[in-house]
């Protein structure tokens, strides 16, 4: 009997695709039994990378994909091409753009008219400390016990969750519905385990549950049965990591333990008092009021009406 052809496949997406196939290639059942075609992320692939890729899609036996809309770089660059592409022989999965703001409701992407942060998320808490004048060790003490948030936990998890709903049942223009869902995954476990870093890069407990689905599909077309016999023991997105504040873990009455530590692609593991101290060159170097009126902009009652709160210097 002739030896089964490995499954020839690739993944789309953003900075989840990489880290899914840095947890599959970790996978022993897989070994020879699957060939990733290396894609670079979408925010990364070039036009003529696009094409390539979208060209060799009728040759794959199965391609993985984070629903993209035409909004974000064109409808050149949108999974519906892949859809579009993809003969009945293709085995298409998709799976959401994991993003919940609760474990770290302050950092998210810079506002236009600002600098690039230098750890890729503005850390607007700190940098709104930082204009207002305090101290380094004051600011320490801040942000690990601030007061304030617990009158707006219910909307910011409602708020989070909904989020993560719309892109779980949304269907995108020329796309599909969506194959793996983890959001009550997410809702059971978020209060005692730490199932995100940043408010769009999640630990590795989520990343599992998305890779353990995908094998469950791939178990026909490999002809074995795949589990979660994880070789990979580090977070595939580790290499930046927000901690979960002493007040946020109290306020959404979360009961795992979280070191205020901060991981960074610049200055790797940092202390609280290490992280305030290299990060406040950048926010200095933003003129205060300009600082200070996008801190206004993010505490808008339509956006994070809880910033006011807790940006106040009393």
């Amino acid at each position: 009997m002739s030896r089964r052809k490995p499954i020839r496949a690739a993944i789309y997406g953003a900075c989840h695709a990489n880290a899914l196939l840095e947890l599959l290639r970790g996978v022993p059942g897989l070994t020879g039994k699957i060939q990733f075609t290396p894609i670079p992320a979408v925010m990364n692939i070039t036009p003529e990378e696009m094409e390539a890729f979208i060209a060799s899609v009728p040759d794959l036996d199965v391609v993985l994909y984070q629903p993209i809309s035409a909004n974000y770089r064109g409808p050149q660059f949108a999974s519906a091409r892949i859809v579009e592409a993809a003969p009945s022989s293709t085995t298409l999965i998709s799976f959401a753009y994991y993003h919940f703001e609760v474990y770290t409701p302050f950092i998210t992407s810079a506002l236009p008219g600002l600098p690039e942060p230098p750890t890729e998320y503005m850390d607007y808490l700190l940098g709104a400390l930082i204009a207002r004048g305090f101290s380094d060790e004051t600011i320490v003490e801040r942000l690990q016990h601030l007061k304030g948030l617990e009158p707006y936990v219910e909307g910011m998890v409602g708020a989070a969750f909904y989020e993560f709903g719309v892109r779980e049942e949304r269907v995108l223009d020329g796309d599909r519905p969506l194959d793996i869902r983890i959001s009550d995954r997410v809702r059971a476990l978020y209060q005692h385990k730490r199932l995100g870093h940043t408010a769009n890069h999640p630990s590795v407990l989520p990343m599992r549950w998305i890779a353990d689905d995908i094998l469950a599909r791939l178990e026909p077309l490999i002809g074995k049965t795949l589990g979660a016999r994880w070789s990979l023991k580090a977070d595939p997105l580790g290499d930046i990591q927000f901690f979960a504040a002493p007040f946020v873990r109290e306020a959404f009455g979360m009961t795992f333990q979280d070191r205020p530590t901060v991981r960074t692609k610049t200055h790797g593991r940092q202390s609280l008092a290490a992280y305030v101290r290299s990060q406040r060159p950048f926010y200095e170097a933003i003129p205060r009021e300009q600082f200070i009126q996008a801190v206004e902009t993010m505490a808008q009652p339509t956006a994070r009406p809880w910033y006011a709160t807790l940006l106040a210097t009393d």
